[in-house]
C-alpha cells in the first residue's frame, strides 16, 4: 500500500510541476501547443482544443507534460515570433523554468497542512521510548537513532548528536528531525536496555523501516517493539595509523 501511495504522490508532483511551467508560460504570453495529463504512452483517452492549447488525457495516468512550439521542429510559428519561449527575456524564461519547482514546494506545503488538519498531527512517525522497562518519552520525529560511542561520529552526528570518545561504554539515543525544540540526544549506560515502540500516529505512517548500520532493513508496523541491549560479543579493531581520536576529529570535523 505504501508503494502505491508513493507512486501516486510522485505522479501528482510531476503533474503539479508541469502545471507550474504552464501557468508561468501563460502569464508571460508564451505560446503553448499541448498540455498532457499522463505520459504519451498507449491510447489517448480524451482530447480537446481549449483556446490555442490542446488538452490531452493519456491512458498512462502518471505525471504530465507541457509542449511548446520550440520543441517541435515542424511548428508553423515563425522562429522570430515573440510568442516563442526562447525569444522571451531571460528573466521571464528563468521564472518559467523554475515555476515547476516553486509549484512543487507549494504543493508539498499544502499536503502537509491538509495532513495536519485531517489527523491533527504532523506527518511523522511516533516512537515511545522505554529504558529498563520504564517509560522515558515519546518522539514525534522522522526516526530515532541508537548508537554506541563508536557510531557517534556517523548518522547520529549528522542528526545533531554529540561526539563521544570511542572507548566510552554507553548507548546514545538521538531523534531525527523531531517536531519540537527541546529534544536532544540522551546518553545511557552500556548495560541499559532501550525499547522503542512503534506508536500509533493517527495512521499518518503505518509502516516504518528499521535499519541496522545501513545494511539490513526490516519493515515494522504499529505496536512493534525493537529491544536494544549490549551484545555479549566484543569486536576488535585494527588501527592502521598512529593518529589519535582527537587528532582525527580536529582534522576531519573542525
Amino acid at each position: 500500500m505504501s508503494v502505491i501511495i508513493m507512486i501516486l504522490l510522485i505522479g501528482l508532483l510531476i503533474l503539479v510541476h508541469e502545471l507550474g511551467h504552464l501557468g508561468a508560460a501563460l502569464l508571460f504570453k508564451v505560446k503553448v501547443d499541448k498540455f498532457g495529463i499522463g505520459l504519451p504512452i498507449g491510447p489517448t483517452l480524451w482530447e480537446k482544443k481549449v483556446g490555442n492549447i490542446t488538452l490531452i488525457v493519456h491512458a498512462f495516468l502518471f505525471g504530465g507534460y507541457v509542449s511548446f512550439p520550440d520543441d517541435d521542429k515542424d511548428s508553423n510559428l515563425p522562429q522570430n515570433s515573440p510568442d516563442r519561449l526562447m525569444n522571451k527575456p531571460i528573466w521571464q524564461r528563468a521564472i518559467i523554468f523554475s515555476a515547476g519547482v516553486i509549484a512543487n514546494v507549494i504543493c508539498a506545503y499544502v499536503l502537509v497542512l491538509l495532513t495536519a488538519a485531517l489527523w491533527h498531527n504532523m506527518p511523522s512517525g511516533k516512537f515511545d521510548i522505554y529504558v529498563n522497562d520504564q517509560y522515558l518519552s515519546s518522539y514525534s520525529a522522522d526516526g530515532v537513532i541508537v548508537s554506541t560511542a563508536t557510531g557517534s561520529t556517523a548518522y547520529s552526528l549528522s542528526a545533531g548528536g554529540p561526539i563521544i570518545q570511542p572507548n566510552a561504554e554507553l548507548m546514545m539515543l538521538t531523534p531525527i528531525c523531531p517536531h519540537t525544540l527541546n529534544k536532544r540526544s540522551i546518553v545511557f549506560g552500556a548495560k541499559d536496555t532501550i525499547t522503542i515502540v512503534m506508536s500509533d500516529n493517527k495512521r499518518v505512517l503505518e509502516e516504518r523501516i528499521a535499519t541496522y548500520d545501513g545494511e539490513k532493513f526490516y519493515n515494522v508496523i504499529t505496536d512493534d517493539k525493537i529491544v536494544i541491549t549490549k551484545s555479549d560479543k566484543v569486536s576488535s579493531f585494527i588501527k592502521t595509523n598512529k593518529d589519535s581520536f582527537l587528532q582525527r576529529i580536529r582534522e576531519k570535523l573542525m
